[in-house]
């Protein structure tokens, strides 16, 4: 959260599935694109996604529309 704030990221700009489904390992990145999907997947939008796994498992994609 002290990350978002530094970056100037309002509640508008991420979400956080964790607390619907719990760890999710690799699937978080395409329940996060599921969720954001109707909202933000307009051409010219840029998507970051970032997840962290148990142990050294890291995530980060870039989708662009």
């Amino acid at each position: 959260m002290k990350t978002l704030e530094i970056l100037g990221a309002g509640e508008d700009k991420y979400h956080f599935v964790g607390k619907e489904y719990g760890y999710t390992g690799n699937t978080c990145p395409i329940l996060c694109l599921n969720r954001m999907w109707d909202t933000y997947a307009r051409g010219g939008n840029k998507i970051v996604f970032c997840t962290i796994g148990a142990g050294f498992a890291i995530i980060v994609q870039l989708y662009e529309f």
